[in-house]
């Protein structure tokens, strides 16, 4: 008696913690949209009341699209039931969406009654920066619809009674169409560059830090400018579309190495094998080179690593050294 009397205190409290504001939602799964940037929304499709559409939002590949637009056509049989069907939101689905799966629990997160209209526009936010705003003639659902777990499910249902089970089996036309924010963005290439290299980055005169994934600008042209030290600056003008990204492949051209010698009078200067006057400034390229001065006789050999962009001056120093006895 003990353990049924446990068991079913058990089975209430499991039934206690459920979300008592979840709703049942039942019909079946007609389509799932799964919205990310490169997502095909396809054709119009065809709904029936209490069929049901999912949503399914991956907010990591979601860079351009604010919100869908959503066009329900109404047939003329469906319109003349004023008021009698609404469309209905829900999001916290459980279990996840599947076009297999005809029941769900929900919260019910909108919910809006048809409009005696033959065409009738909403707008889902799927991006919590959108700026869209409700019409006449288009309603905006609140984003909290998708800021739980970014699934939700739409359906539309009879509202009011006597309505015909032939006339409920009618079909609606949806279209779904994304609405992109007003950018695009920019991924900047340096396939020449070193891992480790400073890179410098100024988009319309702003410094921002280097992004390997690119940048998020509005439409237009912008002035791009990258730099390093030791590489020559580049900079261009860069135009950006809507909802398109933009590669932009830019080599950075290793600045020279420049050598200047600071030497007695009379030296002579020996550059890689060349003999070079002591005013020379001597442009040449990155990496080890060999220097020898010649004065009175006597040689000194020195070998000189430069890097790209080096300014280096190379002295020969005569010093008197006394010793006593």
């Amino acid at each position: 008696m003990k353990r049924r009397v446990f068991a079913l205190l058990t089975l209430l409290a499991s039934l206690c913690v459920q979300d008592v504001r979840a709703d049942n939602i039942r019909g079946p799964m007609v389509k799932i949209i799964r919205v990310d940037d490169s997502a095909d929304f396809g054709e119009p499709f065809a709904v029936e009341p209490e069929d049901l559409i999912g949503f399914s939002i991956d907010r990591d590949r979601l860079e351009f699209i604010a919100g869908l637009e959503i066009q329900i056509d109404v047939p003329p049989v469906l319109a003349e039931f004023r008021d009698g069907f609404a469309l209905y939101l829900y999001n916290g689905i459980d279990p996840a969406l599947s076009e297999s799966t005809g029941a769900y629990r929900g919260t019910e997160a909108a919910f809006v009654v048809m409009p005696p209209r033959r065409r009738v526009l909403f707008t889902l936010p799927v991006a919590a920066d959108h700026s869209l705003s409700s019409s006449f003639d288009m309603h905006v659902f609140d984003t909290v619809a998708l800021e739980r777990d970014g699934t939700a499910i739409m359906t539309i249902l009879p509202v009011m009674k006597g309505i015909p089970e032939s006339v409920k089996g009618r079909s609606y036309t949806v279209t779904v169409r994304p609405l992109y924010f007003d950018r695009g963005k920019l991924e900047i290439r340096l396939d020449n560059m070193p891992n480790n290299a400073d890179i410098r980055v100024s988009i319309d005169g702003v410094r921002v830090r280097y992004d390997s994934d690119g940048f998020l600008l509005e439409t237009g042209i912008h002035e791009l400018r990258v730099a390093a030290p030791g590489f020559s600056a580049k900079t261009l003008n860069v135009g950006i579309e809507k909802a398109k990204t933009t590669v932009v492949e830019i080599e950075l051209v290793p600045e020279s190495p420049q050598l200047t010698f600071s030497v007695p009078e009379g030296t002579e200067i020996y550059f890689d094998g060349e003999k070079r006057k002591p005013s020379t400034v001597i442009e040449t390229t990155p990496g080890e080179h060999t220097v020898v001065f010649l004065l009175g006789g006597h040689s000194v050999t020195k070998k000189i690593t430069l890097e790209p962009g080096d300014r280096m001056t190379v002295s020969l120093v005569l010093d008197i050294i006394l010793e006593r006895k």
